[in-house]
């Protein structure tokens, strides 16, 4: 008898471990997890592509992203960038994993925010060198936010991007996990892209861009004041107590206007005086 029972549990035992897991739930708990698959705590600040399995298996692995150079430095190096959208950077190859990246919100909320300007004439002189990109975000923020643990968020290719700083990745408590891209592909609908237009990003540590620059820019940038809205025009301040002359044309003298129905007499021997605290009309020609 006591055999019988110790060959019924070794043989559902033998059972157990040969029947295969389905892992395709495994980021939402609802499944038995894989000891390299972790859960992070926080709220999703974007999505990232990455090529190869091993790379995945580091994130899955480390329960954070590595901090490796970026091929492109569009908002600087020492960087990870992320999307906001799951898969919008699809990927080629076998090893090809679509990750999603959670923060801790309460850092999240507290991260100083740039966002970096779309003007295709300051490109040059806002992005793709660090000088750059820290030029611009001293310039914005007025010298109040240090480059290096400042958020940055701009757009790309019609999609959006932020580059969190190295040693943001690890204040922000940036989780990752990583699926495989066929599995992925099935959990889109499950995972929203990422509004970066809510409360937390617009907090009164977030710049918006800025396509005007100042002495702060990198001295090959070219330096425009802020725009003046379509039909108006800038007026030059006027001393106080002073009024801004007309000017007169060459050989004429510019006549004093004479209330309707009155004329002003002229002391004999003197000109007549002009009224004073008075400017005269845009429109009036001599």
């Amino acid at each position: 008898m006591h055999s019988n029972s110790m060959f019924a549990i070794l043989a559902a035992l033998s059972l157990a471990a040969a029947t295969p897991i389905d892992y395709s739930l495994q980021a939402r708990g609802n499944t038995p997890s894989k000891p390299a698959d972790i859960q992070c705590s926080g709220e999703i600040i974007g999505y990232r592509t990455i090529v190869t399995q091993a790379n995945a298996d580091k994130v899955n692995i480390a329960k954070t992203f590595p901090k490796d150079q970026p091929g492109g430095i569009d908002l600087g190096s020492s960087s990870v960038y992320f999307s906001d959208g799951l898969g919008d950077w699809k990927g080629a190859g076998t090893g090809v994993n679509w990750c999603i990246a959670y923060a801790d919100s309460a850092q999240l909320k507290a991260a100083n925010k740039v966002w970096f300007t779309e003007d295709q004439k300051l490109l040059q002189c806002t992005r793709f060198s660090d000088a750059n990109v820290n030029a611009y975000i001293n310039m914005v923020s007025n010298n109040k936010f240090t480059p290096a643990s400042t958020l940055r968020f701009s757009e790309l290719d019609k999609h959006l991007q932020v580059a969190i700083p190295f040693a943001m990745l690890d204040k922000m408590k940036v989780c990752g996990k990583c699926f495989p891209r066929a599995e992925a592909e099935k959990m889109v609908a499950q995972y929203p892209r990422v509004n970066w237009n809510t409360s937390v990003y617009k907090v009164s540590n977030t710049r918006l861009r800025r396509n005007g620059l100042d002495a702060r820019a990198p001295a090959t940038c070219p330096l425009k004041a802020s725009p003046t809205p379509k039909g108006k025009s800038t007026p030059t301040p006027t001393p106080k107590g002073k009024s801004t002359p007309t000017p007169t044309p060459k050989g004429k003298s510019t006549p004093t206007p004479t209330p309707k129905g009155k004329s002003t007499p002229t002391p004999k021997g003197k000109a007549a005086p002009t009224p004073t605290g008075k400017k005269p009309r845009a429109d009036f020609k001599p």
